[in-house]
């Protein structure tokens, strides 16, 4: 017992001091793309702004990962597919944790687009974009965060344990917030109470704040 209390301890420590390492970078012409849709399962994902006319995509882990593990990537019909297979990993005596996958999309400072994500786990941020809608499905677990973002038209987001926080920018007022906390506190500002466009928020487990 106490090496199984020594070894996991081992584990725990080491796993502080690991550092992400890209695994994989794609870069698209952006004018090609109007949505980027994301299937994933356990993975963290960052949505910012591209300082070049590209829309670009990194990939990271915290432990080496085979091939068949890296993302899988196409455009059809002005859409951006992404297909996370993030599972997994064995670390040490049979002992299985997360890779530590996570991804940061860059997207150009003028390009609008619609997006989908749809994860078991992981945290997910949008920061300083501008987007046509978005549509964010945490199925298991993760905190959603938007911050400074705009939206143009109706949006849906919804994890099932975790925080959610929305931070509008001033080109975003005209939103009426639904928002639902089975367990856990809500605060929506006040000026969210109508508008022309509707954002539904649901955590089952969590808090919301909207600002």
């Amino acid at each position: 017992i106490i090496l199984l209390l020594l070894c996991v301890l081992f584990f725990l420590i080491g796993g502080l001091f690991m550092h992400k390492k890209m695994v994989k970078e794609e870069m698209f012409t952006s004018q090609d793309i109007d949505a980027i849709l994301l299937d994933g399962n356990i993975a963290d994902i960052t949505i910012t702004q591209s300082r070049t006319n590209d829309l670009k995509i990194k990939q990271y882990s915290m432990k080496k990962i085979e091939k068949s593990m890296e993302y899988q990537s196409e455009i059809s019909n002005g859409a951006l597919n992404i297909k996370d297979h993030s599972d997994q990993v064995a670390w040490f005596m049979g002992i299985k944790g997360s890779a530590g996958i996570s991804y940061e999309i860059q997207i150009p400072i003028d390009k609008t687009v619609e997006l989908k994500i749809n994860l078991n786990k992981g945290n997910i941020q949008l920061a300083d974009g501008t987007f046509s809608s978005v549509d964010i499905v945490i199925n298991k677990s993760g905190n959603i965060e938007l911050d400074n973002t705009v939206l143009k038209n109706n949006s849906e987001i919804y994890t099932c344990a975790g925080n959610i926080d929305i931070k509008f920018s001033f080109d975003s007022e005209n939103f009426e917030v639904n928002a639902i906390v089975t367990s856990g506190n809500r605060n929506i500002d006040k000026s969210y109470s109508k508008g022309d466009y509707l954002l539904k928020v649901r955590s089952d487990k969590g808090n919301i704040t909207v600002k």
